[in-house]
C-alpha cells in the first residue's frame, strides 16, 4: 500500500503499544482489547501472531503476563515479547492505544479500497462493481464507530418516552401473516420464504411486494425471471385475468376492462423490479441504499453471485445472507426467497436459518388435515397451500392455511368457503389443532 512513512510509523507504534499494554496489565486491559481489536487490524505478521496467541489464552482463562506469553508463543518470539514489555508506554492508557490502532487499521483498509475503486473507474469496470466497492468503504467506516451501549437508566428513559407512540406495522397483504410477523416500520426484519419448485413462492412474494408498496418503497430483485414475466404475474393477480390469456395476448372485453382497472390501482406505486442476475450481495445492498429502498425482496438467495469467484456454494450463501441481514440494521425489511435441498431444509448454509428473524415455508397441507369433500377436491386440483412459520423471533410459530389459484397467481387466506379450516399450532408438542383466529 502507498502509506506514507509517517502513517506507517504511527501504525507500527499503535500495534506495539496495544500489545505492550495488554501483556503488561491483562487483568485491566484484556477484555477491552479483545472486544475492540481484531487480528486483521495488525499489519505486522509477528505481532498478529502474538495477538492471536494472547486471545486464545484469554479464551481459555489462562494468565497473561510477559512470561506466559513468551512460553505460549515459542522461543523465536522471546526477544519480541521482551521488547514489547520494555516499551515506554503506560498500560493505563490502553484505551487510547486501541483507538489509535483502530483508526490506523480503518485508514489502511479505506486506502486499499480507494486504490481498487480508482482502478475500476480507470479501466471502465461495470458501475455496479464500483458501487459495491463504495459500499464496502461505508462498511469499513461504520466499523470504526464508537461503542453505542446504553446503561439501564438510559434504556428506561428511552422505553418510557415511547410508551405513548403508536407503532406502525407493515401490512403484508394477508391478515394472518401480518398478525404473525408484526413487522414494525423502520425497525427492520429479515424474512426467509422457502418452497419447493412450482409451489408459488414467487407469486406469494409478488403479492406481498405490491401490498407493501402501498406503505413503503419496495424493490424486487429478480435473479432468474424476466421483468416482463413478473409484470404479467402481477397483472394476473391484480386484475384476476388468466395468466395464460395474458401470455397469449388474447383477451375478452371484460378482461381488458379488468386490466385497465388494475392499471389504475398499480400506477404510481413506489415499486421497482431490478434484473439482478450476476449481482453480488454487496451490489444489491448498494442499490438498496442508493435508491432508499424500504423493503428489498430477493428472488432468490442461492442465485446471488459470489463476491469471490473461488468461493464454494456454502461460503457464498453464508456471505450473502449475512450481507442481507446487515441491511435490516438500518431499519429496512428484507424478504429473501430460498431453495430447499432434497431433505426439505434451506439449501446451502445453516447461516440462513441463524440470520433470519422469521422463516416461512410454502407447501401442501398434510392429507390427514383434510376434513371435507371440498378439501380433498381442492387438494387433488393442487389448490391448497399451507404456509408454515417455522421460525418467528418476535412471535409464535404456526401453520396458516391458504388457497392458491395458479392461473391467477393468487393466494387467498383460509381457502374461501371452507368453514372447517384447521390450523396447526406449533408452540407445544405434540401438535395441537385449533381453529384459526382471523385478524
Amino acid at each position: 500500500m502507498a502509506l506514507t512513512e509517517q502513517a506507517l510509523k504511527l501504525y507500527n507504534d499503535a500495534e506495539q503499544s496495544v500489545l505492550g499494554a495488554l501483556i503488561a496489565d491483562a487483568p485491566m486491559n484484556a477484555a477491552d482489547v479483545f472486544r475492540q481489536v481484531r487480528s486483521e487490524d495488525f499489519l505486522n505478521g509477528e505481532r498478529r501472531y502474538i495477538f492471536d496467541t494472547c486471545r486464545a489464552m484469554f479464551a481459555r482463562n489462562d494468565q497473561i503476563d510477559p512470561y506466559t506469553v513468551r512460553a505460549a508463543c515459542g522461543t523465536e518470539y522471546i526477544e519480541l515479547v521482551k521488547d514489547l514489555c520494555g516499551m515506554m508506554m503506560t498500560p493505563s492508557n490502553c484505551a487510547a492505544y486501541v483507538r489509535q490502532l483502530r483508526d490506523c487499521s480503518i485508514r489502511y483498509r479505506l486506502d486499499a479500497l480507494l486504490h481498487e475503486t480508482r482502478s475500476h473507474i480507470a479501466y471502465a469496470a461495470p458501475l455496479p462493481e464500483v458501487a459495491a466497492l463504495v459500499e464496502r468503504m461505508q462498511t469499513v467506516l461504520a466499523s470504526g464507530s464508537e461503542d453505542r451501549g446504553s446503561d439501564m437508566n438510559a434504556l428506561l428513559l428511552d422505553y418510557f418516552s415511547q410508551m405513548d407512540e403508536r407503532p406502525k406495522f407493515l401490512d403484508w397483504g394477508f391478515p394472518s401473516v401480518t398478525q404473525a410477523l408484526e413487522t414494525e416500520l423502520n425497525l427492520g426484519q429479515y424474512v426467509i420464504l422457502s418452497a419447493e419448485p412450482s409451489a408459488g413462492k414467487t407469486a406469494f412474494a409478488l403479492s406481498v411486494a405490491v401490498a407493501l408498496a402501498r406503505q413503503a418503497r419496495v424493490t424486487f430483485y429478480t435473479l432468474e425471471t424476466d421483468k416482463r414475466r413478473l409484470m404479467q404475474r402481477i397483472m394476473a393477480r391484480t386484475a384476476l385475468v388468466d395468466l395464460g390469456h395474458i401470455k397469449a395476448r388474447r383477451f375478452t372485453a371484460p378482461e381488458l376492462e379488468a386490466q385497465a382497472r388494475a392499471k389504475a390501482k398499480l400506477l404510481n406505486l413506489p415499486f421497482r423490479i431490478v434484473h439482478a442476475s450476476g449481482c453480488t450481495a454487496e451490489q444489491i445492498a448498494a442499490d438498496v441504499k442508493a435508491t432508499r429502498t424500504d423493503v428489498a425482496i430477493i428472488d432468490y438467495l442461492q442465485l446471488i453471485e459470489p463476491s469471490d469467484p473461488r468461493a464454494d456454494e456454502y461460503t457464498t450463501i453464508t456471505h450473502s445472507t449475512k450481507t442481507l441481514q446487515q441491511l435490516t440494521r438500518s431499519g429496512r425489511v428484507v424478504l429473501a426467497l430460498s431453495q430447499l435441498n432434497r431433505s426439505g431444509d434451506l439449501r446451502g448454509s445453516g447461516q440462513i436459518l441463524q440470520d433470519a428473524d422469521a422463516v416461512l415455508h410454502i407447501g401442501e397441507p398434510p392429507q390427514d388435515k383434510l376434513k371435507t369433500p371440498e378439501h380433498f377436491k381442492a387438494y387433488a386440483a393442487d389448490h391448497l397451500r399451507a404456509i408454515k412459520i417455522a421460525k418467528n423471533r418476535d412471535g409464535s410459530r404456526r401453520t396458516l392455511p391458504f388457497w392458491f389459484e395458479g392461473r391467477y397467481q393468487r393466494f387467498v387466506e383460509q381457502w374461501d368457503g371452507f368453514d372447517e379450516a384447521q390450523v396447526v399450532q406449533m408452540e407445544d408438542e405434540p401438535y395441537k389443532q385449533t381453529k384459526i383466529e382471523t385478524a
